[in-house]
């Protein structure tokens, strides 16, 4: 497509299966209380940089498990002017199963520094946090992941997990007993507590969790390999590669023994781990590997732009896994895209997204460029700490 081209949106269905009709903020970041609707897709945010406009795509993110799209601490994002916690409360519409859930989550004000803990309503009902992965699949691409595949393996693990726990909903229970037992392990290791028992049931749910991790990655990344080599438009096909002990055994034993060998070789691993104060073995010391298959490079070799349409390739990619698996987009969020992208991925990236059809969010500090891709959207300011429809 040329750049005086735009995309024909009458090729395309009008509007996604599965939508945020309203999000409501309330103590929220700058904004102490604002209703959002949406109409259209893409809906396109702007504003003059600090104005708030990334705090509206952090806020949709805490739809998903976890601590959104900055990865922050819950308290963090209260509203500087009062200490009551805040709230993101969204109305979500699933025409293809005609399901219209009320989703509302926050913290309330925390006695105890640093120990809130993040609430979850659905329909006026308490849920798990966890029970967000099952309502709905959120993806976002921020600046701050450009450097994703050259960072800390602890940012990379995350990333691929989220992507993980979209595809199988188990995946977050699972980290969570893991992280516990690792936990307590250390803290048994360390202490020199002297319960054989305890230490052997603790060791026991690790492992188990840990393979269960490890099963769950590995086929997410097996369905997604398959979508990354089909690739279309300027992204490069690629290939994820997992980085780990249990996954070598995985190909070689089935999970039974493969529990069995990780709750033997952590055992033998019990004096280094009390002097090291962690365990070298497991799901946590996992890395993810991208090849760039075309140029038969590792990503972090690759250049910076060639790293970013890796990453863009990615979320691609498992957009249309999900697709795949429940006949249900995404909702995708892009924060300040135009950005990251040079004007023939943008190009590339929102044809393929309107083949796909998700509910797109996009933040932009002026629309000119996104104008001259496609102008069927809806235009939304952010200014003095209040949205206003363009």
């Amino acid at each position: 497509m040329s750049q005086h081209e735009q995309i024909n949106l009458d090729k395309y269905k009008s509007k996604p299966t599965f939508t945020i009709t309203k999000i409501s903020l309330n103590n929220f970041r700058n904004y102490s209380d604002l209703e959002l609707f949406s109409n259209k897709s893409p809906v396109v945010i702007i504003g003059e940089n600090g104005s708030g406009k990334t705090n509206i795509l952090e806020a949709i993110s805490f739809l998903a498990p976890g601590k959104g799209l900055r990865s922050v601490k819950y308290e963090d994002v209260t509203h500087k002017s009062n200490k009551l916690g805040w709230s993101v409360s969204a109305i979500i519409d699933d025409t293809q199963n005609n399901f219209k859930p009320v989703i509302g989550t926050g913290i309330f004000e925390s006695k105890k520094p640093n120990k809130s803990g993040r609430i979850l309503k659905v329909d006026e009902e308490f849920k798990p946090i966890s029970f967000l992965s099952k309502l709905l699949s959120i993806l976002w691409i921020t600046p701050q992941m450009d450097g994703i595949f050259l960072g800390e393996t602890s940012k990379r693990r995350k990333f691929f997990d989220r992507l993980v726990l979209n595809f199988d909903t188990e995946h977050i229970k699972q980290l969570n007993i893991y992280e516990k037992a690792l936990r307590d392990r250390s803290r048994i290791l360390k202490d020199k507590i002297n319960d054989e028992k305890w230490l052997d049931l603790i060791e026991k749910s690790l492992a188990n969790s840990g393979v269960a991790i490890s099963i769950a990655r590995k086929n997410c990344i097996r369905v997604l390999n398959k979508k990354l080599f089909s690739v279309v438009g300027t992204f490069p096909a690629a290939k994820v590669i997992i980085d780990c002990n249990i996954q070598e055994w995985l190909d070689i034993m089935d999970p039974n023994e493969a529990e069995k060998k990780f709750i033997e070789e952590i055992k033998k691993a019990r004096s280094i781990d009390s002097l090291s104060g962690r365990s070298k073995i497991g799901p946590h010391r996992s890395d993810f590997k991208v090849l760039h298959l075309k140029k038969n490079l590792y990503a972090e070799k690759c250049s910076t732009g060639e790293q970013k349409a890796l990453l863009v390739a990615i979320i691609l990619g498992q957009s249309r896994l999900l697709i795949d698996k429940d006949g249900r987009a995404p909702i995708l969020l892009l924060d300040d895209i135009v950005a990251h992208l040079d004007y023939a991925h943008l190009d590339s990236l929102f044809s393929e997204l309107f083949t796909i059809n998700p509910q797109v969010w996009v933040t932009a500090t002026d629309p000119q460029t996104l104008q001259k891709i496609f102008s069927n959207f809806q235009l939304i300011k952010v200014a003095d700490n209040k949205v206003h429809n363009v």
